[in-house]
């Protein structure tokens, strides 16, 4: 009998808002495609009760800089020891699939095109490499991740954790309406990233000052599109297409 469960995994690294995007993450997989299994890697700064319903695969230790490498490196490690699934979906804590049929559209695109996994790349922060807050594979062979050192879209040197296999179908973000550059990114029409979910946000773009112009005229700031999120968090996704 074929396989019909997702196995989605995700790294939690102890935010104060763990629950909400638990609890948020796992409704929209309910939702949008059904059976699943939820594995996750946590920071020792979690509280793992809050993961009673998920597969703990391993915590890091305090003091580790490098948890969310780790984190994601033993997700696929589980997941490639365990081939039974019908798909494999790696998150970001604060990342989850905002469409039904969602993992079919994948597919047909990734047969479309040849591609071994889809994932988002964020030329709006200036990378061009697969970034590991979205990315689907049909077989858990497809997922490796490392760091990957580059050049982002100015020329400019960038290391970050990146899946490292090049035949990827890119989920490019597609926001009708736009509350910010680089925050509250749809993907593909299929996948929500929020973009700080478990930190004060930065990144490599505003760092550098390449939206300096643009963000001196949004009215709205990183706390401020959380909280429209938690007010209504289908709604405001909904308002972004």
């Amino acid at each position: 009998m074929a396989a019909t469960k997702l196995l989605v995994c995700s790294v939690f690294c102890g935010s104060e808002f763990d629950k909400f995007w638990l609890d948020l993450q796992r409704r929209q997989i309910a939702e949008t495609f059904g059976d699943f299994d939820h594995a996750v890697y946590l920071s020792y700064r979690a509280n793992s009760e809050l993961f009673k319903d998920s597969m703990i695969v391993g915590y890091s230790k305090e003091g580790d800089k490098w948890e969310h490498r780790d984190g994601v490196r033993a997700l696929t490690n589980y997941a490639q020891q365990h081939p039974c699934y019908a798909g494999y979906l790696v998150l970001d804590s604060d990342a989850f699939p905002i469409a039904s049929g969602w993992k079919d559209t994948l597919e047909f695109y990734l047969a479309r095109f040849n591609k071994r996994y889809a994932c988002a790349i964020r030329p709006e922060n200036l990378d061009t490499f697969p970034h590991p807050c979205v990315v689907y594979a049909r077989q858990a062979q497809a997922l490796w991740f490392s760091y990957k050192s580059t050049v982002n879209l100015l020329g400019q040197p960038v290391t970050d954790l990146a899946c490292g296999f090049d035949e990827f179908f890119p989920l490019l973000k597609t926001n009708r309406k736009s509350l910010h550059p680089i925050l509250a990114t749809i993907y593909f029409d299929l996948f929500y990233h929020h973009g700080c979910g478990s930190r004060v946000f930065a990144s490599r773009a505003t760092n550098i000052g390449y939206y300096d112009q643009i963000l001196a005229r949004s009215s709205n700031t990183s706390d401020e599109i959380f909280e429209f999120l938690k007010a209504d968090p289908r709604g405001f996704i909904e308002s972004l297409y």
